[in-house]
């Protein structure tokens, strides 16, 4: 069974955007997406990565 992780870095959508070089509105959309699945919980602080292997 999976573990849960949690990704203890104070990142903004827009460092994230730079990061993987696309549009802010996508990162949102993303995250948004993978919180109703139920694969991730973030807030502005954490992102708790609830189901590892939907993101391999």
């Amino acid at each position: 069974m999976d573990k849960e992780r949690d990704i203890g870095l104070n990142l903004t959508h827009q460092d994230i955007t730079s990061f993987v070089a696309t549009a802010r509105q996508t990162v949102a959309t993303t995250f948004n997406s993978l919180e109703q699945d139920r694969v991730i919980t973030y807030d502005r602080r954490l992102i708790l990565v609830r189901v590892l292997t939907v993101l391999n």
